[in-house]
């Protein structure tokens, strides 16, 4: 399986892009977004390609849950930086 295919599909959790953006305002604008992400991984500079970033994002996901760095999105408990990727798909539409 690509790593690809183990992110949540668009259609069922796409009100959690705004839901957060709701929530979390300040986290608007992709300028401040996509490298609060970015910041998030471990070592980004060593994915090469698409399938490293993802498998970065999802270890980054298990590890908030493991340390309980978790929010609460419209009733869902997310990993912070999980619930940031979905606001990151707002912020590029509106960029």
């Amino acid at each position: 399986m690509q790593a690809a295919e183990q992110l949540p599909q668009e259609r069922s959790v796409g009100f959690l892009d705004r839901a957060y953006l709701d929530q979390f305002p300040q986290e608007n604008q992709l300028d401040i977004l996509l490298p609060t992400i970015v910041e998030s991984l471990p070592c980004p500079r060593s994915a090469t390609t698409i399938d490293d970033v993802i498998v970065l994002v999802l270890n980054q996901f298990e590890r908030e849950f493991e340390d309980d760095l978790t929010v609460r999105v419209d009733g869902w408990l997310l990993a912070h930086t999980e619930a940031r990727f979905y606001a990151l798909t707002v912020s590029m539409r509106n960029a």
